[in-house]
This record gives C-alpha cells, structure tokens and sequence, in this order.
C-alpha cells in the first residue's frame, strides 16, 4: 500500500471525499457524511463532522484539493449557507489534521481537465478517465462523487503525476 494519498472534495450534501492513490493507481469515493434529523414535522440533513474528520484522519493524505464555494445564482439563503458551512468545515477539518490543502474554482479544475459546465458531463469525463471505477456515479445524484474524483484528478495533475496503468476502484463502493 502506498504512503501517499491525493484526496479532492466536492463539497456539499450531495458531494463527495476521494483518496487517489498516484502510485498504486486506486480511488476510494466516499459520500459526504450527513445525518438527516427531524425537526418538528420535516426532516433536514446537517452534515456529520466527527464522520468528515474519520475519513480524512488519515496519514498519507499529502494534500486535499477542495472546490472553491461561492454564491451561485437562484440558490436560496439557507442552502448557500450550508454550503459554505460544508466548505467551512473541510477546511476545518484540514487545518486539525494538519493536511495541506488547495482550494480550487470549479471553472478552473473543469476547464483544465476539458470538462463540460453542466452536471452529466462530470460523470462522462470521469468515466473517461476511470473507466474501471464508473459504477460509482452511474446515477445522476452520484455527480457529486464523479466531481470529487474528477477534484483528486486535477491534484495529481497538479503535482505533476501521471496516469501509468488504470486505476482501480477500492472500498466500500467498490
């Protein structure tokens, strides 16, 4: 197992957290962790903090490329705040671990890695460059994991890594 780990997040209640492995060419998608609660008559997620830290609580990981957040238009109040809360809080997370951490546009990482603006184009790009590891975003709610990996990718490419061999799908959605 490789002593190196690249991880991207999308953040959000419907993102994702993705450790690429450079050197043995594996990715491990998680779902961001939420709790959905019920409060009075309605249910709502709050993200689960303690469930961010454990996935990201891990040694190897030598560098955490996060989506830049901004207020978009036609969102509402409360959901840009929980975004940037999300945000906020891998960012948090990041610093208490003491993991290195780049946050980066969307038009940025889409544009450098010739990705499409809008939401299914993630998920074909991503199986473009994945093809062994596509059953994790083969639904359109599974965009968010398709970002986060496409994230990591754009980190790898960042520091100067390449593909050598298909990468393999490992974990819980493997």
């Amino acid at each position: 197992m490789s002593k190196i780990i690249i991880a991207g997040v999308d953040p959000g209640f419907t993102g994702g957290i993705v450790k690429l492995d450079p050197i043995d060419h594996t990715i491990e998608i998680a779902d961001t962790p939420v709790f959905e609660i019920k409060t009075g008559a309605k249910k709502r997620r709050v993200l689960d903090h303690v469930g961010i830290a454990n996935i990201l609580d891990d040694e190897r990981i030598v560098h955490l490329y996060l989506e830049e957040v901004n207020a978009m238009p036609g969102q509402g109040v409360v959901s840009m705040f929980n975004f940037g809360k999300s945000a906020g809080t891998i960012i948090g997370v990041c610093g208490g671990l003491r993991i290195p951490m780049t946050q980066v546009r969307p038009a940025k990482w889409k544009s450098d890695l010739r990705v499409p603006a809008e939401k299914n184009a993630a998920r074909y790009r991503a199986s473009e460059y994945f093809p062994q590891c596509s059953k994790a975003w083969t639904k359109a709610k599974d965009d968010g994991r398709a970002e986060a990996t496409l994230i990591a990718f754009y980190g790898f490419c960042q520091l100067g890594y390449r593909i050598e061999k298909p990468f393999t799908l490992i974990g819980d959605l493997a």
